[in-house]
């Protein structure tokens, strides 16, 4: 059976969207070549 993951803001779940997007940027400034990216909470099941 195939579950798909919940989505959700990540100021809903208390996170920054700045921080996420500084991490970004300091992984491109630090030239790691990044093909995707994912963020994942706790989940339950």
């Amino acid at each position: 059976m195939r579950q798909s993951f919940l989505t959700a803001t990540p100021e809903s779940l208390g996170i920054s969207s700045r921080s996420i997007l500084e991490f970004i940027r300091r992984a491109q400034d630090g030239c790691i070549e990044m093909h995707k990216f994912a963020i994942l909470r706790h989940v339950e099941s």
